[in-house]
């Protein structure tokens, strides 16, 4: 068996067990699977919006109409939260259930991405140290973004390195698609998309110093094109509701 094979079968059987005893503990110290899931008033703030999303099409903290539109919270982790409600159902307890899965498949994804840069077994390490951390396990039983924005910075660092490996410009309009929903699941993630172009730039720079084959500029225009309007549409949203560019 291939070692990649074996460390990615053994580190999702680790991921299954780590949060089954998850919430195994958050049963035990709250009497539900569901104990901590409301712990944050941003907790019932997304639940809230993704449950009229899915009852109303409205992306709206409103309790009944008429949904006034929220211009607060951004549409990512709502969008996973109402995707997971079309498909499991509303209830609390599904949706952590569902986030755990998730979060099980972040330590694949982790050590997905770390070959790149290392070893196979260097990679499980860091993946199992992933894995074991304690505040990505705590957070993953509540409904918050935190989760799901891990998922996304990993799937950006997995496109962006594809993206540098083959020049090719779809990719790189992949890349721009990601970081755009990245800064729109958490605002904060805005010096990223800054970050993965100034990347762009400095690999087509030392790729032209030592006349290697460049990576073209197309590449880093169409990244910037395409995350500039992911993020620019839900500024327009804002403005169209509120009256604000924000």
């Amino acid at each position: 068996m291939r070692s990649d094979l074996r460390y990615t079968l053994t580190l999702a059987g680790a991921a299954l067990l780590v949060h089954a005893a998850a919430l195994i503990a958050a049963h035990t110290q709250t009497g539900s699977i569901q104990g901590y899931a409301f712990r944050s008033l941003d907790c019932d703030e997304f639940y809230a919006i993704a449950k009229n999303l899915v009852e109303h099409g409205a992306f709206s903290q409103s309790a009944e109409p008429p949904f006034k539109p929220d211009t607060w919270r951004t549409p990512g982790y709502p969008l996973f939260l109402a995707t997971a409600m079309l498909l499991f159902g509303k209830s609390p307890v599904t949706l952590v259930l569902v986030q755990q899965v998730l979060s099980a498949l972040n330590v694949l994804l982790v050590f997905r991405v770390a070959r790149g840069w290392m070893s196979d077994t260097r990679a499980a390490l860091a993946a199992a140290l992933f894995l074991l951390e304690p505040y990505h396990l705590f957070y993953s039983l509540w409904l918050l973004s935190t989760t799901w924005l891990v998922t996304v910075v990993l799937l950006t660092w997995w496109a962006w390195l594809r993206a540098i490996g083959s020049g090719k410009v779809w990719r790189f309009a992949l890349l721009g698609g990601l970081c755009g929903f990245l800064v729109l699941t958490w605002p904060g993630a805005i010096l990223i998309p800054v970050a993965a172009f100034v990347g762009i730039a400095l690999v087509w720079a030392m790729r032209r110093l030592r006349r290697e084959a460049t990576t073209r500029w197309a590449g880093a225009l169409i990244f910037t094109v395409v995350c500039s309007g992911v993020v620019g549409s839900w500024m327009v949203r804002t403005e169209r509701v509120s009256g604000k560019l924000a």
